[in-house]
């Protein structure tokens, strides 16, 4: 018996022998279904573990076999997304289901093949526009499903600036080095004191007191 996964059929192959006479073939699949092939397949409408019975007659005579197949539980991929922005994270979450609450693997697909193996992950478009995302899900047993969504991402700003020596007497100075993509930008600056600035470019800070910040 070739076991299957759900919505595939399970082949089997039959090895009776003799030596002489015809041999009439009786198959009970253990969901009601039976067949009078010598090596058939059958597809079970639901996962699980199912008896198959071989009643082999020749000459008057008939040989009994049983033996178990396993139609498996196949997951059905879905996710979700949370965040929209290019040069931020944007979450991804796995929601796939499977019928026996087995384990799924997951991978992930984003742009330029990069790839991801948990059932979330955080991944950075550099640049906005659809993207295609897929996801592949597995079970221990090779069983499949995968999804593609394409997600709408914005444009948005990236953030980034440089500071120069600090020192306990003079201002520290900054320069903002972030690309506004064309976007209007607002601009919110914490100096790691307590104190911040809406200024788009504070050009120099004057701390109080010595440590990091």
């Amino acid at each position: 018996i070739f076991n299957a996964c759900e919505g595939a059929p399970l082949n089997i192959q039959n090895n009776t022998t003799i030596s002489s006479g015809t041999i009439k073939w009786n198959w009970k699949f253990g969901d009601g279904d039976s067949s009078a092939l010598k090596s058939p397949s059958h597809q079970y409408s639901k996962f699980g573990a199912y008896k198959i019975t071989l009643f082999a007659e020749a000459n008057g005579c008939v040989s009994e076999e049983s033996k178990t197949a396993f139609q498996f539980a196949k997951p059905t991929a879905n996710f979700t997304s949370t965040g929209i922005c290019a040069n931020s994270p944007i979450n991804f979450e796995s929601s796939s289901t499977i019928g026996d609450n087995s384990y799924v693997g997951h991978s992930w697909t984003f742009e330029n093949n990069e790839f991801g193996t948990l059932s979330k992950e955080d991944y950075t478009f550099t640049s906005n526009g659809d993207k295609d995302v897929k996801l592949i899900t597995t079970t221990k047993f090779g069983c499949k499903d995968s999804i593609t969504k394409t997600i709408s991402v914005a444009d948005s700003p990236l953030a980034d600036f440089s500071v120069g020596q600090a020192c306990d007497i003079d201002p520290t100075s900054i320069t903002n080095l972030s690309n506004e993509n064309g976007l209007s930008v607002t601009y919110l600056w914490s100096f790691g004191d307590g104190n911040t600035s809406t200024d788009k470019d504070p050009q120099s800070y004057q701390y109080s007191d010595l440590g990091n910040k």
